[in-house]
């Protein structure tokens, strides 16, 4: 397993691994009920996060025995100006042709990301997110693609946050040092967004 900068001739196939790993995460069972939705809303979700971040955002692939893309990380370098919750325009079309509902439900979701990315004081570095193909969990490549940069990140004495609604991925990032700090709990629904930080 090899780990190196993705390119943005990986976007599709990285796409592809982002609705391998969420598709049967309860946030994304939440945000859009009907199976024949979810791979849709997660490959266009997941494009909206990466579209034009080449250049201001560290995004790293690991790349298995046959060359083909297993999973990646998406590390947000400290920035000098907080997100203030307002939705952008790409946003609001990103997710226009989607029903009221799963806009609604996305706005919750991202709203509780927001308010726990900004209970941080910055300089901070941003991991989120990281997946693995469904079919390749378990063996470790989760750990490779956080354990280089946490390296780097490690270098520049600088703390590393995250946000998860995936209650069981909480001792999964204690185990790299990260501690929950706050709970937000996600109208209307039984999720709740905990952002984590390591110092």
């Amino acid at each position: 397993m090899t780990i190196r900068n993705m390119e943005p001739e990986d976007i599709d196939e990285v796409l592809s691994v982002a609705d391998s790993a969420f598709f049967n995460e309860e946030l994304y069972k939440w945000t859009t009920p009907n199976d024949n939705d979810r791979t849709d809303f997660i490959k266009t979700f997941f494009q909206y996060r990466l579209k034009n971040a080449f250049e201001e955002k560290i995004m790293q692939v690991a790349i298995d025995d046959i060359g083909k893309i297993a999973g990646a990380a998406v590390w947000v370098p400290p920035i000098k100006e907080k997100n203030n919750g307002e939705k952008s325009f790409d946003f609001e079309e990103m997710i226009s042709r989607f029903s009221n509902d799963i806009r609604e439900r996305c706005y919750k979701f991202v709203s509780t990301v927001i308010k726990a990315e900004n209970y941080f004081t910055q300089p901070y570095w941003d991991l989120g997110p990281v997946f693995v193909n469904k079919r390749m969990q378990g063996k470790g490549i989760a750990s490779l693609l956080i354990r280089s940069q946490l390296k780097k990140i490690d270098e520049t004495h600088s703390p590393c946050i995250l946000v998860t609604q995936e209650k069981n991925n909480i001792q999964i990032y204690e185990k790299y040092g990260f501690k929950v700090a706050i709970k937000i709990p996600i109208e209307e629904s039984r999720l709740i967004s905990y952002g984590m930080i390591r110092k």
